[in-house]
């Protein structure tokens, strides 16, 4: 018997979830979550074969939802849902361990085909990831960066300081300062938030290799 759950705080979308799911998947059970904190609560005590979070949850972003539950069960499939199919928003919620995308938006057929696939393969490249492929940002796989400049890159997505950072890798301010300058430049960023947003984008290239 298969097992879902839910998580979303919108009675109507997990009414609306629930239904799809006990329609398409005989004697499979649905559990449903208004926050992530109730699943975390109960995930550690239960076991899920597929989970539908939603991005934007009341007391803690979908993407920190996804990050905590793969720390205590990297297996766990995850479709990460949201009502906006934003490139950033897909990208991060990819990096946090999420299994594949939905926008709200999908089709019933849409939402059971990629539900089938993450049971079945682990993964599903729902079109929503497949359209990534012709976004701006798909340049930046090709970039080429040396594992300290790849470091530098992927904190400045934090919120360190460039003094934090240096502190972290154990390198100087001065070598920071020089690989931000040549992150800048290669990618053409104008702002540190610009660039944090690039460093999301790059490390989703580099390791979705489902969708290359």
């Amino acid at each position: 018997m298969l097992s879902f759950a839910v998580i979303d705080d919108h009675p109507l979308v997990r009414s609306s979830l629930s239904t799809i799911l006990s329609s398409h998947f005989k004697n499979c059970t649905v559990s449903c979550f208004a926050n992530a904190k109730d699943l975390i609560n109960v995930y550690k005590e239960s076991s899920f074969d597929l989970l539908l979070v939603d991005l934007s949850l009341p007391d803690m972003n979908g993407f920190e939802c996804i990050a905590e539950i793969k720390k205590m069960n990297q297996k766990q499939k995850i479709i990460a849902i949201s009502a906006f199919a934003l490139e950033f928003t897909i990208q991060k919620a990819m990096i946090a361990g999420s299994n594949s995308f939905l926008c709200k938006a999908a089709e019933v057929f849409e939402i059971i085909d990629c539900i089938k696939e993450v049971l079945k393969k682990g993964n599903y490249a729902s079109k929503w990831i497949l359209d990534l492929k012709e976004s701006p940002s798909n340049k930046l796989s090709k970039i080429i960066l040396t594992k300290q400049e790849k470091d530098v890159f992927k904190l400045m997505a934090s919120d360190l300081t460039y003094h934090q950072i240096a502190k972290s890798l154990n390198i100087s301010a001065s070598t920071v300062d020089y690989h931000r300058k040549k992150l800048f430049e290669i990618t053409g960023a104008k702002s540190r938030a610009r660039l944090a947003q690039l460093a999301v984008a790059f490390f989703f290239w580099e390791t979705q290799e489902l969708i290359r």
